[in-house]
């Protein structure tokens, strides 16, 4: 059996995911794209309510879900086709300039219709960051727990920076108004984009080049259909898009008729679950490469039994510690929902899947949060309030029913990723392309005395031995054996030249075979690979060439 990971301590995961150059850029570029987020949301929130009065806020919200939602499968179809990082930067540089279109519009004091078109320009760009941002950390994260570290990082900031863009509005409002606040979220999309467009060492592209982004769109509806374990975590997923939409829905009855403080009250209340996301995301830290449907049900859990405890309380001095648990308890969710996402699928399927992933999030927000407004109006907050701990309750359920199952039957072999990962130059490999490289991998059988390769021959395969021993023969003189954790074969695709050396099995066992196109898009998109790989095929051929040297000089 297979050691359990040593336990990290939080700050040495966050130091090992920082480390990361590539995962402090994409880090950096997210908590730039969360300030400026707010700062528009807290704006034009104040905008729309000036110009149309109650309704205005409504309308502004509506419009950006729906767009939103609209958008993410087509966020999804770009990515992989192009640089996904490259894909996520051009969105945020479109929603800068939609933002600077807004200025004058207001300055000008022209038409609301032309003022509620570009927010559905910004909003069709909002969404890049939910859909491709979760896709991106498995290309750049060298191990499964520098990935998890990495989540818990973008959960934390996505949380800290909050009170950052909110005071950006606040002060900002209040010194000069809207178009100063807008100029700066523009500022902030200059360097959100600037980081991702300094990523280097790897190709994050996965898909074809001749397919087209329109036949594309539905794909993620594919990956579902197709993949169970998809499936349930997206259905997850669901359940805590739900507890959100309904908790935005009530937070302001909760302070009103529930606690008895004035609407004033909300922002605290909406700050005390701030905290708790603070505390989840730090604590979340730590989670390293342990089972991801365990934290994930243990924060349904709890957010289950805030919302009942809540239901009986009408202290505030209770109310406060409660929504600080449900903030950790949504944190807890968020961290290893999104690592169950990640290795739920890989490679184009993971970009369709946190496109289709990211609308029906969107929607169910939307649709949870109307339906919690009219459970209110017809039962009132406290029995709102019991129906949002049920809906925690069934999640519960389906995780101890389905996902502890499914998380065991991930496509991400382990057998063939221990194959990769004993191969000294794909240990570079991230997350994503060491999983995508493990699925393309194909067994063999050899038997004692089957030539695998043979001198002279074309080359189209490398070869990763899994057991068994293979003797190397180069002109019928023998240079070496190679056993478990070897590899053979890579010669001829990095050169194109034909097979360098005869390899035969001398003790009957296993191998692996990679295709040429598999390995050379592994190699070609991380330099660092290419590189170590290429110094291994060195070193084998001087070894070579020294060989039949020595038996030239010796006729």
């Amino acid at each position: 059996m297979a050691d359990s990971p040593a336990p990290v301590s939080r700050w040495a995961a966050c130091r090992n995911a920082l480390s990361n150059a590539n995962i402090a850029r994409a880090e950096a570029s997210l908590g730039a794209g969360v300030i400026g987020h707010v700062a528009w949301l807290s704006t034009m929130l104040v905008v729309t309510l000036d110009r149309l009065g109650p309704i205005g806020p409504g309308w502004f919200v509506i419009i950006r879900q729906f767009t939103g939602a609209a958008s993410a499968p087509a966020y999804a179809a770009l990515a992989g086709r192009f640089r996904r990082e490259r894909v996520l930067a051009g969105a945020i540089v479109a929603r800068g300039c939609a933002v600077a279109l807004v200025i004058p519009v207001l300055e000008f004091h022209a038409a609301n219709v032309l003022l509620f078109l570009l927010i559905a320009l910004e909003g069709f760009t909002s969404s890049a960051p939910k859909a491709l941002h979760d896709a991106l950390l498995p290309w750049l994260a060298d191990s499964p727990a520098q990935l998890v570290a990495a989540n818990a990082l973008s959960s934390l900031l996505e949380t800290a920076v909050v009170l950052v863009g909110a005071g950006v509005a606040a002060v900002g409002l209040w010194l000069s108004g809207p178009p100063v606040v807008l100029a700066t979220v523009v500022a902030f999309c200059a360097l959100g984009a600037w980081p991702l467009l300094a990523i280097r060492g790897i190709d994050t592209r996965v898909g074809e080049e001749g397919s087209r982004v329109v036949d594309e769109l539905a794909g993620g509806i594919g990956v579902l259909r197709r993949s169970s374990s998809a499936r349930v975590v997206v259905v997850v997923l669901a359940f805590t898009a739900a507890l959100t939409g309904i908790a935005q829905g009530v937070v302001a009855s909760i302070a009103t008729d529930l606690l008895h403080v004035s609407a004033a009250g909300t922002p605290m209340l909406i700050g005390a679950v701030g905290v708790g996301g603070l505390v989840g995301g730090i604590a979340s830290l730590s989670l390293g490469q342990r089972s991801m449907s365990v934290p994930f049900i243990l924060g349904l859990l709890g957010c289950a039994a805030v919302f009942f405890a809540l239901a009986a309380t009408s202290a505030e001095a209770l109310a406060i510690p409660l929504l600080v648990l449900f903030g950790i308890g949504d944190a807890y969710q968020l961290v290893s929902g999104r690592t169950l996402l990640q290795l739920s699928a890989s490679g184009r399927s993971l970009d369709l899947l946190a496109g289709i992933n990211a609308l029906i999030a969107v929607s169910i927000v939307g649709a949870a949060g109307l339906c919690a407004a009219e459970i209110n109006a017809a039962i009132g907050v406290r029995g709102t309030l019991r129906v949002a701990a049920g809906v925690a309750m069934l999640g519960v359920v389906y995780g101890l029913w389905r996902l502890r199952r499914v998380e065991r039957q991930f496509p991400m072999c382990r057998e063939e990723l221990d194959a990769i990962k004993s191969v000294e130059a794909f240990r570079p490999l991230s997350v994503a392309a060491a999983t995508q490289l493990a699925s393309a991998l194909i067994p063999l059988r050899c038997a004692e005395g089957d030539v695998v390769v043979r001198q002279g021959d074309s080359a189209e395969e490398m070869f990763l031995i899994g057991s068994g021993s293979f003797d190397t023969d180069v002109d019928g003189q023998k240079i070496g054996t190679l056993g478990q954790g070897d590899h053979f074969g890579e010669i001829g695709l990095l050169f194109g030249v034909p097979r360098t050396a005869t390899v035969r099995c001398v003790q009957a066992g296993a191998l692996w075979r990679l295709r040429r196109e598999d390995f050379l898009r592994a190699i070609t998109g991380n330099s660092t690979s290419k590189e170590a790989i290429s110094a291994i095929a060195d070193q084998r051929l001087a070894r070579a060439g020294k060989i039949g040297r020595a038996k030239g000089e010796g006729r």
